[in-house]
């Protein structure tokens, strides 16, 4: 069994906690007992480099992610293969990204930050703002880039069933997000994972994969039919 939290955020996302810089979070995660972890900043993959970096300091296997947020205002996760796909994908999006000024005082800071922690700079857009990319365009292109997409806390704000109503068949989902109080969709794998915006908030042993502890297997999981 494979122990993971895939969703959190780092620094980067405005409302990260200052405190969530790659060797933080890879340590929250080690003492926690995690095995893989992903980070999925809003609408940026910026500092997974760093988190790779830092990852491999503590022998935990990382995921290159990041949260969309859709032409629809439907949050959307993405995992790829490695962190250069990853990148590339955060090339494809930029310019789908509204530029809006973020106000730190309000949102909070938005931080690059190197493998040792140290900001490197301040990003001036605001993340959150939804891409003008829609939820079935975003799918295909993640899968594009080899990675696999799946819908974050779907049944909580800004989820795909509360905003949209149901799961579009036509984006061949297999699995999505959901808290462990809620019931899972029938006939979709599900992942729990904290979206931890703060150290505390990383998830304890307690969510398990059926896989082994490589990247390429745990995402062709994700990405298979039950």
């Amino acid at each position: 069994m494979l122990y993971y939290d895939l969703h959190i955020h780092s620094c980067l996302s405005p409302c990260g906690d200052t405190d969530m810089t790659p060797n933080n979070i890879c340590a929250m995660a080690h003492i926690k007992g995690l095995d893989c972890i992903a980070l999925t900043d809003h609408n940026s993959t910026g500092n997974v480099r760093a988190m790779y970096k830092a990852a491999q300091k503590f022998n935990i296997n990382f995921i290159a992610g990041i949260e969309l947020n859709t032409a629809e205002e439907v949050h959307l996760l993405a995992y790829f293969p490695n962190v250069s796909k990853a990148e590339s994908f955060n090339s494809y999006i930029a310019p789908y990204r509204l530029h809006i000024k973020n106000k730190a005082e309000f949102f909070g800071e938005q931080y690059y930050v190197d493998e040792n922690d140290d900001i490197i700079k301040t990003e001036e857009d605001l993340l959150i703002s939804p891409l003008t990319l829609p939820f079935d365009d975003a799918v295909k292109k993640i899968r594009s880039f080899g990675g696999v997409p799946v819908p974050a806390h779907i049944f909580r704000s800004s989820g795909l069933v509360s905003m949209l109503g149901f799961i579009p068949e036509s984006a061949c989902i297999n699995t999505v997000e959901i808290t462990k109080e809620e019931k899972a969709p029938q006939n979709y794998k599900t992942l729990i994972s904290s979206d931890a915006h703060y150290l505390g908030d990383i998830s304890e042993r307690e969510n398990a994969l059926p896989c082994e502890n490589n990247t390429a297997e745990i995402l062709a999981y994700l990405d298979k039919y039950m």
